[in-house]
């Protein structure tokens, strides 16, 4: 019996495939609950991280709650609160577009930067979820995450 299926406490499935999707739920939650631990030593959530990486791959341009939406991970995530938190830490800017009222144009601080960077040296400490895999089998798992994903529905 593997380590997840202990941990589920399930040994049986009805197949390799149920096993396989039992696997990866649960490890993604795993590792959700893991990265939020580290990400809360900075004082933000992952929702929160993302939604920073997103801004500063577009700076020195500008983001919308669109694209925020868009590119999240978690699809259900409450971009406009998410965006308001980060204000309020001073992460984030928020400003009606000029040319459409209707519209806010978010832009990530340089505090908001400095931390992303901050997080960043700490890079090998997150990627420690990973280190009993070679980099090889590391290659050969987002291939196959590839491959899940490009058969989604």
């Amino acid at each position: 019996m593997g380590n997840i299926e202990k941990a589920l406490g399930n040994t049986t499935y009805k197949n390799e495939y149920q096993k396989a999707i039992a696997g990866i739920f649960y490890t993604c939650r795993w590792m959700e609950y893991y990265y939020q631990q580290h990400l809360g030593s900075f004082g933000i959530t992952w929702q929160q991280f993302y939604a920073l990486r997103i801004l500063k791959i577009q700076h020195p341009g500008t983001a919308n709650m669109n694209l925020l939406k868009e590119k999240m991970i978690d699809k259900n995530s409450d971009v406009s609160r998410i965006v308001e938190r980060l204000r309020k830490m001073n992460l984030v800017d928020r400003k009606l577009n000029k040319k459409d009222r209707r519209h806010v144009d978010i832009t990530i601080t340089k505090k908001g930067i400095e931390l992303l960077d901050r997080i960043k040296k700490r890079d090998k400490e997150i990627e420690g979820v990973l280190h009993n895999l070679s980099e090889k089998e590391v290659k050969q798992l987002n291939k196959l995450l590839d491959q899940i994903f490009d058969g989604k529905v």
